[in-house]
């Protein structure tokens, strides 16, 4: 996050929860990305960002990844989560390393990919939704294929499991046994 305003704002609101480790990497060369959602009787009519995209600078990179090292020697972790937003953040020798580090210490990486799957090879559950399995697996979501499609998905980036998010049609996990379940969303 940035040295800004939005940044400081972002700690002090974490700094409420003692459980939650706050690892950030702050600097002058990037801005804390600002969402602005504008509502009406409960539903989104508008939206717009504030963001500058940049590349995670080296440095950081070997920052978080000593640090995230060093969590993992010195305390209990359930689980390490990933999601990708397509802000420069998660490039991918650090997504590799930390997927390998988490393996290693047998702790299960979740991960909600957007652009380059290949970033999140052997991670433990892949989580795209429909338009990631078109836009980057280059899968047509058919309802009747969902079996064919999470084996693919499996195939493609070597996770154990795989939770595909379907809009109305709710969630289908597909587990590292190959068990099938599917979850139809509820309606409001």
């Amino acid at each position: 996050i940035g040295k800004d305003s939005h940044g400081d704002e972002i700690t002090s609101i974490l700094s409420a929860y003692p459980e939650v480790v706050q690892e950030f990497s702050r600097d002058d060369s990037y801005s804390t990305i600002v969402k602005t959602r504008g509502f009406s009787n409960k539903k989104i009519i508008f939206r717009y960002d504030i963001e500058k995209k940049v590349t995670l600078l080296a440095k950081h990179s070997e920052e978080i990844l000593a640090r995230i090292k060093t969590i993992i020697e010195t305390t209990r972790i359930d689980a390490i989560v990933l999601s990708d937003y397509n802000k420069g953040f998660m490039v991918s020798e650090l997504t590799q390393n930390i997927i390998q580090l988490a393996n290693s210490a047998e702790i299960p990486t979740f991960v909600d990919p957007k652009v380059d799957y290949k970033k999140y090879l052997h991670c433990s559950l892949l989580k795209p939704n429909i338009k990631v399995l078109g836009d980057v697996f280059g899968l047509t979501f058919r309802k009747e294929e969902i079996e064919q499609i999470h084996a693919e998905v499996k195939r493609m980036t070597q996770c154990k499991e795989t939770l595909f998010t379907l809009s109305e049609e709710g969630m289908s996990l597909c587990t590292e046994t190959g068990e099938l379940i599917n979850e139809k969303a509820e309606e409001s």
